[in-house]
């Protein structure tokens, strides 16, 4: 093994997650060159630890992300995406705009939670404008509270909520949560009359649909025209009526190319035509459509 050629090494940890990376650089000073060099020109990072934490070592210790990012500013400077998964990391509005200083070519973001791993406090996304170049955002399993729901702690209390205004560059925008995060998000986007202008694509996924879910998403897709790829899942709508506005809203997108409709629901008995309809009008408008809302009513067929 220790007769393989340097092009050789660098083609097999080329293949090699963050981790791997990280500990093959201990190993001796050829792996350390090679190793320095990959992570150096590296453009795209995946730091997630879900593979080495096992049940064994599922209490573990929650330490400051200023070690990791001491390190990712070193060794890649070229990064244009980052994935912060599973890691025993706490981020804080400080490490945050740290990372952005180190990366100014950053333009995709990704957080990845996995039992409430890495932990993000409650106001570090506000350092999300010290990104320029951020273009695509995944929050996916950060969750808000209620906007309506405010403790008085003084001017200086900050809420866990997104700097919209300092957003208005992003062109895709992923959200999966599992509480009233989506709800949470749009309610506030109404409330202060934001538009992403530049949106293009966008994600949202929920677990816990919220009663006013369906009118705040049928205004989001009147708002923002320029949408060209949209995805759903988990929506839960409560008549016949929310379902119609839904499609009227997907269908009147001048520049809509992709639609995705999963598992969402209806709790009132469906037309099967208004499914039909749908799908018909977007195959005319060149749109690719995939599923339509289901009711969770039984309606047996019509005997002939």
């Amino acid at each position: 093994m220790n007769e393989l050629p340097d092009d050789v090494w660098f083609q097999i940890f080329s293949l090699c997650d963050f981790p791997t990376l990280v500990r093959l650089r201990q190993v001796n000073r050829r792996f350390y060159d090679i190793t320095n060099y990959l992570l150096y020109f590296k453009r795209k990072l995946v730091i997630d630890y879900s593979g080495e934490i096992n049940r064994k070592t599922e209490k573990i210790r929650v330490n400051d992300a200023d070690i990791l990012l001491q390190f990712l500013s070193k060794f890649t400077n070229n990064l244009t995406e980052i994935t912060i998964g599973m890691i025993p990391i706490r981020i804080t509005m400080a490490s945050l705009i740290q990372l952005a200083s180190a990366h100014p070519k950053l333009e995709t973001l990704k957080f990845e939670q996995v039992k409430e791993l890495p932990i993000i406090e409650k106001d570090s996304l506000y350092a999300l404008p010290y990104f320029k170049k951020l273009k695509h955002l995944k929050l996916k399993g950060w969750h808000t509270v209620d906007p309506k729901v405010r403790r008085v702690l003084g001017c200086a209390h900050r809420t866990d909520m997104l700097p919209f205004r300092g957003l208005i560059p992003l062109q895709t925008l992923i959200i999966e949560c599992q509480k009233d995060t989506v709800a949470n998000v749009l309610q506030e986007m109404r409330r202060n009359l934001v538009f992403l202008s530049n949106l293009k694509h966008i994600e949202l996924l929920t677990h816990l649909s919220h009663v006013d879910l369906p009118g705040l998403l049928a205004w989001f897709l009147q708002s923002h025209c320029m949408l060209e790829k949209i995805y759903i899942s988990g929506f839960l709508f409560a008549s016949e009526a929310q379902v119609q506005r839904l499609y009227r809203s997907i269908l009147s997108l001048p520049q809509l190319q992709v639609v995705y409709l999963n598992n969402c629901k209806a709790i009132a008995a469906l037309d099967k035509s208004i499914g039909y309809q749908y799908l018909s009008e977007a195959f005319k408008l060149r749109i690719g459509a995939e599923g339509t809302v289901t009711s969770l009513r039984f309606v047996p067929e019509e005997s002939p």
